[in-house]
């Protein structure tokens, strides 16, 4: 194991879903950076005691001032890790027919850039943004970054209860590939009270086994068999879409429910006992932005095997001069 912890950065850190995966590891936090406060208070509430010298950056990182703020609050450090999960509402296959906007687009774009510009001036020996696959399609090309953004996609369902495809922006080793999980959503569902939708249960009978989940006026219900792997964590409830979302599932009497936040928040892979601060749709919409935290404790541990090995070379290297 490592000597000294490694120094790690979080770039669009939300309510901390890199610091979850890193509980209990040789890593420090140097500095976190995200737009809203909310979520650097959430990741304050639950990490701060264990990073008290952290650096809480509210920080627009897609203009040139939120660059510089990350630079100096990890001047003169080494950085060995730089992590982060680039919001994804502009190009998320969730939006549907929703396309965004070219300023929309043009605003993330340069998010992206400026976050892979601080993963190069900072130049940290292992780094991981995560993002949905889409953005394979808009990485800059050599010539405008002045290096090639290697990436590879992980599917979390091999580490975790939840399926959730996503790609990974940066170098890292491999994380090795766990035995077959047995959790299922089942092992995610906590006791009620739990939401309704009064007219759901005589629609999903009407409608049985449909692969895309019922409609109900403007809701989208989908139902979640508990013996399943839960799918991909979305906010349960959109209001700024046309339509509102709702996972269900069955209670032990077999009536539908609705999934609560707080279970697709373990699915997701945050503890029980993890903090939230803000209301219902914005604690929503943390844990379904957040990576798959089982993935990413997965890929820190792999760094952490691949720095014993290296700090295991130097020694023998010094035994022999």
């Amino acid at each position: 194991m490592c000597k000294e912890p490694l120094r790690a950065v979080d770039l669009c850190c939300g309510a901390g879903g890199w610091a979850c995966a890193a509980r209990g590891l040789p890593i420090r936090w140097v500095a976190v950076a995200d737009l809203a406060a909310d979520c650097l208070e959430t990741w304050e509430i639950n990490h701060g005691r264990e990073n008290p010298d952290c650096a809480l950056l509210e920080c627009d990182l897609g203009i040139e001032d939120g660059i510089q703020q990350v630079l100096a609050a990890c001047d003169r450090q080494r950085i060995d890790i730089v992590t982060g999960g680039i919001p994804c509402e502009q190009i998320s296959c969730a939006r549907g027919a929703r396309r965004a906007s070219d300023d929309q687009i043009s605003t993330w774009h340069r998010l992206v850039d400026n976050c892979l510009k601080i993963a190069r001036d900072l130049a940290p020996r292992w780094w991981a943004l995560e993002d949905v696959i889409q953005i394979e399609k808009h990485l800059p090309c050599p010539l405008e970054l002045g290096w090639i953004v290697p990436f590879r996609r992980i599917e979390a369902g091999n580490f975790g209860p939840q399926r959730r495809l996503r790609t990974y922006l940066g170098v890292f080793p491999d994380p090795p590939q766990p035995e077959p999980d047995p959790r299922m959503l089942a092992d995610c569902l906590r006791p009620g009270p739990h939401r309704t939708i009064a007219a759901a249960e005589s629609y999903a009978t009407q409608y049985p086994g449909h692969r895309n989940g019922c409609h109900l006026g403007r809701d989208r219900l989908r139902e979640i068999r508990a013996a399943e792997p839960c799918p991909a964590v979305l906010s349960s409830i959109n209001r700024s879409s046309r339509q509102r979302r709702a996972f269900m599932t069955r209670d032990k009497l077999g009536r539908l429910r609705q999934i609560d936040w707080r279970e697709l928040a373990i699915a997701q892979g945050f503890p029980e006992d993890y903090l939230f601060v803000g209301g219902y749709q914005r604690v929503e919409k943390m844990v379904g932005q957040a990576i798959s935290i089982h993935v990413g404790r997965a890929i820190l541990k792999a760094i952490l095997h691949e720095w014993a090995d290296l700090e295991s070379q130097i020694l023998e290297r010094e035994v022999v001069a």
